[in-house]
């Protein structure tokens, strides 16, 4: 990950917030890794129904709920601990052959929260990417 933007619609208690996380890197990011990303801190919403999804308004083409889901649209969801997960079911970004100069690759998400009644400082967000199925060698990194 090169850089990693998060931004939100509104402050305001009771608020419908929307929530833009932007990040960008400078390989692509294939599907046969199986990355998994993970935005930890979101904490301090209202919980509107009780679903481990999240619906997004828009999102980058395969980007879903996990790696292997062919259901785009939605991305994996605890509201009580802040938790949201997702994975890539399809390559994003292009490697030219043979793999000489490989092009960077971005991700966008956009969904919307209601904040909870009162006023809530900015949380401490964390996020990481592990790759659960990688050819040369697993690992994961935090940022």
């Amino acid at each position: 990950i090169t850089t990693m933007t998060i931004t939100q619609s509104s402050p305001y208690p009771c608020d419908n917030n929307t929530i833009l996380l932007e990040l960008s890197t400078n390989t692509p990011i294939f599907a046969a890794c199986r990355p998994t990303f993970t935005l930890t801190g979101l904490t301090g919403s209202v919980e509107v129904v009780n679903s481990t999804t999240l619906n997004l308004i828009s999102s980058t083409a395969g980007v879903s709920a996990n790696s292997t889901a062919q259901m785009e649209g939605s991305v994996y969801w605890e509201q009580s601990t802040g938790l949201m997960q997702f994975g890539v079911h399809s390559d994003i970004g292009s490697h030219p052959w043979p793999h000489l100069v490989a092009s960077p690759s971005s991700i966008t998400l956009q969904f919307t929260l209601t904040n909870q009644e009162q006023f809530q400082s900015a949380p401490t967000l964390g996020f990481s990417v592990l790759y659960t199925k990688a050819a040369i060698d697993g690992g994961s990194w935090d940022f």
